[in-house]
């Protein structure tokens, strides 16, 4: 069982994937803006990062623009500003066509640690599938 957390602000796919992590067997934590994320990302240590790089902040919703408070997650896992390892591996989903984002973050997810990304919408299994690989879990 892998404690994970699951930085996503829509509810809906909150839900949803959190159902088919719990049905894999893990502990899951949700922040769903990225002052909580980066909280619990200090308080806390986790096997895997669910970070949806497009992250709102309801108190604040013009001070930085939506994809820089995931980025400046994401830079803070692999700088080692947060309890959790810069090797963690984060799995990044993004309702942005991949090939806009991947440029941006495409360092962060390979440095030190293993990454990868989903672009929105996806199944199931795809997620199931790509947590199981950043884990180092066989399919099951």
């Amino acid at each position: 069982m892998a404690k994970i957390i699951f930085i996503e602000d829509e509810t809906e796919i909150n839900l949803f994937l959190i159902d088919v992590l719990k049905e894999m067997g893990h502990e899951v934590e949700i922040a769903e803006t990225s002052k909580r994320a980066e909280n619990k990302l200090k308080e806390n240590s986790y096997n895997l990062v669910v970070l949806d790089i497009l992250l709102p902040d309801k108190k604040d919703p013009d001070a930085i623009p939506l994809i820089e408070r995931g980025v400046r997650i994401l830079r803070g896992i692999r700088e080692g500003r947060f309890r959790v390892p810069a090797s963690v591996p984060v799995l990044v989903i993004t309702a942005v066509p991949e090939r806009e984002v991947r440029g941006k973050i495409k360092d962060f997810l390979s440095k030190e640690g293993k990454g990868d990304m989903l672009e929105k919408p996806f199944t199931a299994g795809t997620f199931e599938k790509k947590v199981r690989e950043l884990l180092g879990e066989e399919d099951g």
